[in-house]
């Protein structure tokens, strides 16, 4: 029996080109978007591997490897692959939100509606120092953004093996020297015995 592969329809749109060239012995299972396992219903895809005697490998569909389910499907032997997917969104929210502290759209549409002329405070992108606390998709994406602004970036991560895209770099042993200088933090990480109430430190 070939093995079996599930995923949403739309994603597989994307990879057909391949697979006929790859001419793969599998039995592809699709999703769409009826909502018993797509469109954000992650409930539902979690019971339906819950329902298998076996899930070999598990292409993640959402960011992060938090959610506890992870881990007992981990438990049951099956392979997990975190997904990138994810990464530029996210990074482009993230950055969209500082983005719209530094320079204050609403206020600017409220004076100009107001038809009142004056100058709001703002700041730039540009030379300010950010820290990226974890160095996942995520982290890699919102760094190469940055960069692009000519942002300073420093990273805390596991390794402190070096990059040449970032700043600075260390591990969580070396936040509290890194923090001082930072103008904006962004946590990146997944919530672990390690990271968990980092926040509030």
């Amino acid at each position: 029996m070939p093995p079996i592969v599930a995923m949403h329809e739309k994603a597989l749109e994307h990879i057909v080109p391949q697979l006929d060239l790859l001419d793969l012995d599998i039995e592809l299972i699709t999703f769409d978007g009826s909502g018993k396992f797509s469109d954000g219903n992650q409930a539902s895809a979690f019971k339906l591997m819950r329902s298998c005697k076996k899930v070999g490998v598990l292409q993640t569909f959402n960011a992060g490897l938090d959610d506890p389910f992870y881990a007992e499907l981990s438990a049951r032997g099956t392979r997990i692959c975190n997904s990138s997917a994810q990464a530029v969104a996210i990074s482009e929210y993230v950055f969209g939100h500082v983005m719209n502290i530094f320079q204050p759209l609403a206020e600017r549409r409220r004076l100009q509606a107001d038809h009142q002329w004056k100058m709001t405070r703002f700041r730039e992108i540009w030379q300010t120092n950010w820290l990226i606390i974890g160095f996942g998709p995520i982290g890699i994406a919102l760094n190469q953004r940055l960069k692009a602004f000519e942002a300073n970036t420093a990273v805390i991560r596991r390794s402190p093996k070096a990059d040449p895209a970032v700043d600075r770099l260390g591990t969580l042993a070396e936040l509290k020297s890194v923090l001082p200088t930072a103008d904006v933090v962004v946590l990146a990480c997944a919530v672990n015995d390690e990271t968990r109430g980092l926040s509030t430190a």
